[in-house]
């Protein structure tokens, strides 16, 4: 068992005055601060217990998880929105290079195509057999298998092969 102290009381003694020694004045004190005196009656706390309806409680529930449900829906699609706008500006991206890259490819073509048409042009060439030393000839001889030897045979497709044949057998 545990022994409980119990303070002494001060004893108050009274002066001819009427007053309390500063013994009894703080004891006085301390009672009023241990133990407010009763003077206003007391309320009744409201408890903290109540009954709930249970399909009040189900409704709740199912409230609260269709909120959560949509909203990780619209968390999903915001997610997606942004994932197909980051693909599609990478494709843009791609599609941009490739299109300054074909650019570039098309006017190189096209320098090349100057190039080459002015290298196959008949002024230049004369030029470049006159700088290397080649001359005109005074008159011009035909060789065999010109223009004269390749006439083309028409052939009619209709014609069995046979017909065809002695008309073809004269080309190379």
């Amino acid at each position: 068992m545990t022994e409980t102290r119990q303070r002494p009381r001060p004893t108050t003694t009274r002066v001819r005055s009427g007053s309390v020694t500063a013994a009894g004045a703080s004891a006085a004190v301390a009672r009023s601060r241990l133990a407010p005196e009763p003077s206003a009656p007391r309320r009744a706390r409201p408890r903290h217990l109540r009954v709930v309806d249970p399909q009040l409680v189900k409704r709740q529930r199912r409230a609260r998880r269709l909120l959560v449900g949509a909203g990780l829906l619209v968390l999903a699609g915001l997610f997606a929105m942004v994932a197909f706008h980051v693909e599609l500006a990478e494709g843009q991206m791609s599609l941009q290079k490739v299109q300054q890259e074909t650019a570039a490819e098309q006017q190189r073509y096209e320098a090349s195509r100057l190039n080459v048409a002015s290298l196959m042009s008949p002024q230049r060439i004369v030029d470049r057999a006159a700088a290397l030393g080649l001359v005109t000839p005074a008159d011009t001889i035909l060789l065999p298998g010109g223009t004269e030897a390749k006439k083309h045979v028409k052939v009619d497709a209709t014609k069995p092969w046979e017909t065809a044949k002695p008309e073809l057998a004269a080309q190379p």
